[in-house]
């Protein structure tokens, strides 16, 4: 790997002897390492180290075809970069409240908004947010695939998001950056990589910041992270924050290879060389002073949309806990604890998922969602179809198994061991398939 020549000087300041070592552990392999869903335990996965810094958090000795494993698709680990789950860390040192309002302001693909999710085991209200519509499609497959009921999905440029009149416990700015970070587990990243890139960066992360300083409540935090080093992209977009006295740097206190840097805020930085993991770097704040405190907590609304009667005893465990409404021809099943967010948001931005989809009719019938089938509320009572490994395969490629079935209920859930994989309808000629079409395996 030849690194550019300005790369070079600047890991050099910053690293000094250190260096060579730094440079030496860019030649090599990067680690690969999952994070465990709480609600979903149950894998295949030949588990090493667990990560230091996430109790979910395990190393593998080599990296698997996850596309062939039925558990990855129902969502039962989230395959992320070990240093990125250094937020796990943060949230618990912070003391983030179950019952938080958190935004992830740049989501895309929702490995740290599925990580928040698990912290907050369905009390609290995670709103994601993402600019590119492809990547927001990714985005909601992830979540979806997580299974729970308290996450909200948004996507459109961030300026609108300040027309909202929620303020947020804790935002996370996982800042579009430079990449230097990704450099030995991305090529793109390295060929792309010069300081024009790095200003272009900069500037995009100036704006973001500005949008979390509008959301972020009084006494709430923001997480900012890059996986790049310089301090353009990190200590440099904190700076103004902080010299006015409207936030406050925060030491977090930890007993790893990570190296801590003062420069009016504290950055963490991850270096190949001293921890198991890619490059990240990451600062927290925390707001003293909002000139609109006013909005610290949600507007109450009365109106949550058009409420329906709906027989959600079939299809939702423990479904007190859920108002159910018609939101875009579907069905939700929405989380009483984060109605009235869901309500300001959806009816303000362009929203592509919230709670739980259950489904919808086309004419006299009714399909249930995907999504539903996901879900960690699903009714367990619901009959399943259990599949062995090649059969759920053929599913998961959208082919209908060879499996023959004598049954009453027109849906069943396949599955694969206790791997909720999706829909089968039973009709007179036999077991349909309605694997979403989009997420079925291609290549294998």
């Amino acid at each position: 790997m030849t690194l550019p020549d300005q790369f070079v000087i600047q890991m050099k300041d910053l690293l000094g002897s250190e260096y060579q070592d730094f440079a030496s552990a860019l030649q090599e392999q990067p680690p690969v390492s999952v994070r465990l869903n709480p609600f979903k335990s149950e894998h295949e996965l030949s588990l090493m180290n667990s990560v230091p810094w996430c109790a979910q958090g395990f190393y593998l000795k080599e990296r698997p075809v996850f596309t062939i494993d039925p558990f990855f698709h129902a969502g039962h680990y989230y395959v992320q970069e070990a240093s990125s789950m250094f937020l796990d860390y943060i949230i618990k040192f912070i003391n983030l409240k179950n019952n938080s309002k958190v935004l992830d302001l740049c989501s895309a693909p929702g490995g740290k908004s599925t990580l928040l999710l698990s912290h907050m085991a369905n009390e609290g209200f995670l709103h994601s947010h993402e600019y590119d519509p492809y990547r927001m499609g990714i985005l909601k497959q992830n979540i979806e695939r997580w299974g729970y009921s308290n996450s909200i999905i948004t996507s459109g440029p961030l300026a609108q998001l300040k027309r909202l009149d929620i303020r947020y416990d804790l935002i996370l700015v996982d800042a579009p950056c430079s990449g230097e970070g990704m450099f030995r587990k991305e090529k793109d990243a390295l060929s792309q990589w010069n300081l024009n890139k790095v200003n272009h960066c900069c500037n995009l992360q100036k704006n973001i910041m500005s949008i979390a300083d509008t959301l972020c409540a009084q006494n709430g935090y923001i997480v900012y992270s890059t996986c790049t080093w310089n301090q353009k992209e990190n200590e440099d977009i904190l700076q103004s924050y902080i010299l006015s006295g409207k936030y406050s740097p925060i030491k977090i206190e930890n007993k790893y290879e990570i190296n801590e840097y003062l420069n009016h805020t504290y950055t963490y930085r991850m270096f190949p060389h001293k921890i198991s993991g890619e490059g990240f770097s990451v600062s927290v704040i925390k707001k003293e002073i909002s000139v609109d405190s006013e909005y610290s907590t949600l507007k109450t609304h009365s109106d949550h949309g058009p409420g329906i009667k709906f027989n959600m005893d079939y299809w939702i465990e423990n479904n007190k806990r859920f108002s159910s409404i018609i939101f875009k021809e579907k069905y939700l099943a929405l989380n009483q604890n984060c109605l009235d967010g869901f309500y300001n948001i959806s009816h303000k931005i362009s929203t592509s998922h919230m709670g739980i989809s259950i489904g919808s009719f086309k004419g006299e019938d009714f399909y249930p969602s995907h999504g539903l089938s996901q879900s960690v509320f699903l009714n367990n009572n619901l009959e399943h179809l259990s599949m062995n490994r090649e059969q759920a395969l053929d599913y998961l490629r959208a082919s209908t198994p060879s499996i023959h079935i004598s049954t009453k209920n027109q849906w069943l859930v396949a599955n694969y061991k206790t791997a909720k994989l999706g829909w089968l309808k039973s009709g007179g000629s036999g077991l349909k398939n309605y694997f979403p079409k989009n997420q079925r395996i291609i290549s294998f």
